[in-house]
Parts: C-alpha cells; sequence; structure tokens
C-alpha cells in the first residue's frame, strides 16, 4: 500500500454527512507529479475579480499508509484578502478504518 495515498471527490456530500469514505476509487498521484489531479481543480476562479473560490466539494483521502480522512478547502484568502491562506477542515482516522466521523 506505501505510496498509493490518493483522492476520491464525494461531490454529492456535506462534510457533515461523510461519516465513512471508500475503500477504493482513490485517484493516485503520477509518480514524478506533485499534485494529485483531483485535487488540481478544487476551485472555481472568476476572470472578472479575479477571487478563488472553493467548489462545495468533499474529498476522502487515503494516507500512504493506508489510513483514511475527509478534507474539505473552505477558503484561499487570508485578512486583508491577500492570497496563500488556504484553509481547510479535516477529520483523520488514524486507527486504520475508514470511520471519519467528528467528535
Amino acid at each position: 500500500m506505501e505510496g498509493q495515498g490518493g483522492a476520491a471527490s464525494l461531490e454529492d456530500m456535506t462534510f457533515e454527512s461523510v461519516s465513512s469514505v471508500p475503500e477504493t476509487g482513490y485517484v493516485v498521484a503520477e509518480r514524478n507529479d506533485s499534485v494529485n489531479a483531483l485535487l488540481e481543480d478544487w476551485y472555481d476562479y472568476s476572470f472578472t475579480s479575479h477571487v478563488l473560490k472553493p467548489k462545495p466539494i468533499v474529498y476522502a483521502i487515503r494516507t500512504a499508509d493506508g489510513r483514511y480522512a475527509k478534507l474539505e478547502v473552505l477558503g484561499y484568502y487570508c485578512v486583508g484578502a491577500l492570497p496563500g491562506c488556504t484553509t481547510f477542515r479535516y477529520v483523520y482516522q488514524g486507527g486504520g478504518g475508514t470511520d471519519v466521523v467528528s467528535n
């Protein structure tokens, strides 16, 4: 399993409604690529305002050692509308199961 970390889109679900993530269906990053193709399209960009807005997508994450998490990107801007302060929420299942319920 090592080196097989990946991401899966759970587009039709809210963060709160995801209590477990799938064991299969993950997109794995290419060996020489630093960005997972599934995660590179996490935002909508407005050409008129030049603002990034996160898409309302929850992602299932599988780590390289076979553990799971759910992740949602909430924002990209710092105080004062400066770019580069990516904000997200996640629940990590360190025990190896697929349950990702917030405590």
